[in-house]
């Protein structure tokens, strides 16, 4: 997922609330994500910089400055451990095969206090069925926060999705059978070029898909 406008509110109501000084402040975004405002089109880099904020964005074909690296292997992340103030999943989780090692990474990259933002997939949403392999049950967020000992200090539902801000404490405690019992693996997982022409067709994004392309040597 990008981030439509009602995703773009969450996270600049979050910033203005709960983390309403922006100088400074460390943010990693997973993926490399667009915007899509009224009508509008723009990388999401473009604008969390403008606020002031040092963004830096993970992605695996790392396109738009994005850092390549694999959210499959929290190898990968050692030398970011306890680094980000802000670390957001804007629709990028449920594309994850490894979900343990998915939010073992975004838990370790996060400073103790630091927050993490999620909007990801229901798994009861028909919006979204066919979006990514993977979904969260209503209560995913709550027993997560639960076992981590996390602050849930924000939760609503939008578009088919939960969004919520969870606030870091303490180590990572969740086990690999935890996301067995609360993460639907959905049976159909399209390709890639299948997720790309679909996006595209729907947004008219005929660069970012050649580049995209190109990137994987389509």
């Amino acid at each position: 997922m990008a981030y439509l406008s009602s995703y773009l509110n969450f996270l600049e109501s979050i910033l203005r609330e709960i983390h309403p000084s922006t100088a400074g402040t460390e943010m990693l975004e997973l993926g490399d994500q667009l915007i899509i405002d009224e009508g509008r089109t723009r990388l999401a880099r473009d604008y969390f910089l403008g606020l002031g904020l040092h963004y830096t964005s993970v992605d695996i074909h790392g396109l738009n400055g994005a850092v390549r690296k694999n959210l499959d292997k929290p190898q990968q992340f050692k030398d970011w451990q306890d680094r980000f103030d802000i670390v957001t999943n804007i629709g990028t989780s449920e594309h994850v095969a490894k979900q343990y090692e998915c939010f073992q990474i975004i838990h370790n990259v996060t400073r103790q206090n630091g927050l993490m933002v999620h909007i990801v997939p229901l798994a009861e949403s028909k919006k979204w069925q066919n979006h990514s392999p993977c979904a969260y049950t209503h209560d995913f967020f709550e027993r997560l926060a639960a076992a981590n000992g996390y602050l849930i200090l924000r939760q609503e539902t939008m578009d088919e999705s939960v969004a919520i801000v969870l606030k870091r404490a303490g180590e990572f405690k969740t086990g690999r059978e935890f996301f067995k019992n609360y993460v639907v693996v959905r049976e159909y997982q399209p390709s890639i070029r299948i997720r790309i022409d679909s996006f595209v067709k729907r947004w008219g994004l005929s660069k970012i898909k050649r580049d995209m392309l190109a990137a994987l040597g389509k």
